[in-house]
């Protein structure tokens, strides 16, 4: 543990959103290593106003050793800037998610942070749905996507009361039984907005 936050060096970048607001981004990079640049893993999770805060992990540890560089997508939807930024990615202003993270992964590239070809998206559970629902819009920007346990049918999921999760479920993403928010939820639900 000691020895991995003496090897890694951990910067703050800041990318403009769609709307203006600035983004962070938490880099992190293995100071040690000698492996050439592999490409590099930006994450997110951009839901219930949890936080994506890099931490101790054995995985990163080892991908950080291998050559890779791991960037953090701060986006609208958790709560790294307070209760404001959190809300700012539910519910209706869900999409602002989706946008804060292809701005972080443009930047990432503009700022030759990243290489074109090199760029690996990263995003489980409801990160999954920020993720997929970019690479929807933008598929060109990244070279491999992982969706881990991805939530990328949206649409058939809120609409499924049974299911333990779905009521609790309406503060973050809505109640598509309203015909508000079913459009509005379509819009970007990744399964439903697979293109060729």
């Amino acid at each position: 543990n000691e020895n991995w936050y003496a090897y890694t060096l951990v910067k703050r970048h800041w990318a403009k959103s769609h709307d203006g607001l600035k983004i962070p981004i938490t880099l992190v990079k293995n100071r040690a290593s000698t492996v050439m640049n592999r490409g590099l893993i930006l994450k997110t999770y951009g839901a219930y106003g949890a936080m994506t805060c890099p931490s101790f992990d054995a995985r990163e540890a080892i991908l950080l050793q291998e050559g890779y560089t791991i960037a953090y997508a701060h986006v609208r939807g958790e709560s790294i800037l307070g209760t404001n930024w959190y809300k700012q990615g539910r519910v209706f202003n869900k999409k602002n998610s989706h946008l804060d993270y292809l701005s972080c992964a443009k930047y990432l590239i503009e700022k030759e942070i990243a290489k074109p070809g090199f760029l690996i998206g990263y995003g489980n559970s409801a990160g999954g749905l920020v993720v997929a629902a970019a690479i929807n819009k933008n598929p060109e920007i990244f070279n491999t996507v992982i969706l881990d346990h991805a939530f990328v049918d949206v649409v058939n999921t809120m609409m499924d009361d049974t299911k333990p999760l779905t009521i609790d479920d309406y503060k973050e993403y809505g109640n598509p039984n309203q015909k508000e928010v079913y459009d509005y939820m379509l819009e970007y639900s990744p399964y439903q907005n697979i293109a060729p």
